[in-house]
Protein backbone atom coordinates (compact mmCIF):
# COMPACT_ATOMS: atom_id res chain seq x y z
CA UNK A 1 0.00 0.00 0.00
CA UNK A 2 1.42 3.21 -0.94
CA UNK A 3 -1.87 5.56 0.79
CA UNK A 4 -3.20 5.33 4.34
CA UNK A 5 -6.44 4.08 5.33
CA UNK A 6 -7.41 8.22 6.18
CA UNK A 7 -6.19 8.66 2.40
CA UNK A 8 -8.72 6.09 1.26
CA UNK A 9 -11.27 7.48 2.91
CA UNK A 10 -10.55 10.75 1.52
CA UNK A 11 -10.14 9.40 -2.20
CA UNK A 12 -13.38 7.50 -1.32
CA UNK A 13 -15.79 10.69 0.12
CA UNK A 14 -14.28 13.22 -3.41
CA UNK A 15 -15.42 10.50 -5.35
CA UNK A 16 -18.68 10.39 -4.11
CA UNK A 17 -19.06 13.77 -3.55
CA UNK A 18 -18.12 13.99 -7.32
CA UNK A 19 -20.86 11.75 -8.22
CA UNK A 20 -23.87 12.41 -5.58
CA UNK A 21 -26.68 14.56 -6.81
CA UNK A 22 -27.31 15.80 -10.05
CA UNK A 23 -24.67 15.97 -12.52
CA UNK A 24 -21.24 14.11 -12.52
CA UNK A 25 -17.65 16.02 -11.98
CA UNK A 26 -15.67 13.45 -14.34
CA UNK A 27 -12.78 15.68 -13.71
CA UNK A 28 -12.62 14.91 -9.97
CA UNK A 29 -13.20 11.77 -10.82
CA UNK A 30 -10.35 11.29 -13.38
CA UNK A 31 -7.52 13.49 -11.05
CA UNK A 32 -7.98 11.26 -8.33
CA UNK A 33 -7.70 8.03 -9.66
CA UNK A 34 -4.86 9.42 -11.22
CA UNK A 35 -3.58 9.61 -7.89
CA UNK A 36 -4.44 6.00 -6.60
CA UNK A 37 -1.20 3.66 -7.72
CA UNK A 38 -1.52 0.19 -7.14
CA UNK A 39 -4.40 -2.52 -7.03
CA UNK A 40 -4.16 -2.62 -3.32
CA UNK A 41 -4.46 1.19 -3.04
CA UNK A 42 -7.67 1.28 -5.16
CA UNK A 43 -9.61 -1.65 -3.24
CA UNK A 44 -8.89 0.01 -0.34
CA UNK A 45 -10.58 2.95 -2.02
CA UNK A 46 -12.95 0.61 -2.48
CA UNK A 47 -13.67 -0.44 0.49
CA UNK A 48 -13.41 2.86 2.10
CA UNK A 49 -16.02 3.47 0.00
CA UNK A 50 -18.55 1.18 0.91
CA UNK A 51 -21.72 0.22 0.23
CA UNK A 52 -24.05 3.37 -0.53
CA UNK A 53 -27.53 3.59 -1.57
CA UNK A 54 -27.95 4.79 -5.45
CA UNK A 55 -31.31 6.66 -6.11
CA UNK A 56 -32.88 7.08 -9.56
CA UNK A 57 -35.07 10.36 -9.83
CA UNK A 58 -35.13 12.67 -7.00
CA UNK A 59 -33.25 12.15 -3.56
CA UNK A 60 -37.18 11.94 -2.55
CA UNK A 61 -37.63 8.84 -5.24
CA UNK A 62 -37.81 5.47 -3.45
CA UNK A 63 -36.54 3.39 -6.22
CA UNK A 64 -32.92 3.09 -4.24
CA UNK A 65 -29.77 0.31 -4.73
CA UNK A 66 -27.04 -0.34 -2.91
CA UNK A 67 -23.35 -0.02 -5.12
CA UNK A 68 -20.15 -0.01 -4.45
CA UNK A 69 -18.02 2.51 -5.92
CA UNK A 70 -17.39 0.24 -9.44
CA UNK A 71 -21.22 0.40 -9.31
CA UNK A 72 -21.72 3.79 -9.09
CA UNK A 73 -18.84 4.32 -11.66
CA UNK A 74 -21.35 2.26 -13.55
CA UNK A 75 -24.38 4.06 -13.32
CA UNK A 76 -22.82 7.45 -12.98
CA UNK A 77 -20.63 7.39 -15.94
CA UNK A 78 -21.01 6.79 -20.22
CA UNK A 79 -19.00 4.39 -22.15
CA UNK A 80 -16.85 7.47 -23.19
CA UNK A 81 -16.05 8.45 -19.72
CA UNK A 82 -15.48 4.60 -18.72
CA UNK A 83 -12.99 3.62 -21.18
CA UNK A 84 -10.64 6.75 -19.84
CA UNK A 85 -10.46 4.70 -16.75
CA UNK A 86 -10.57 1.22 -17.40
CA UNK A 87 -7.49 0.87 -18.92
CA UNK A 88 -6.06 1.51 -15.25
CA UNK A 89 -8.98 -1.05 -13.68
CA UNK A 90 -7.98 -3.49 -16.59
CA UNK A 91 -3.75 -3.12 -15.58
CA UNK A 92 -5.27 -3.81 -11.47
CA UNK A 93 -7.27 -6.74 -12.78
CA UNK A 94 -10.23 -4.92 -11.24
CA UNK A 95 -13.48 -5.58 -13.12
CA UNK A 96 -15.19 -2.03 -14.12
Amino acid sequence: LTISASDAALYANTLYGAMLDFGTDEKVIYSTIDKIQSKDDMLLVIKAFGMKQYLWGTRAAFLGQDFNLIGWFRQELGEKEISKIKPKFDSWGIPL
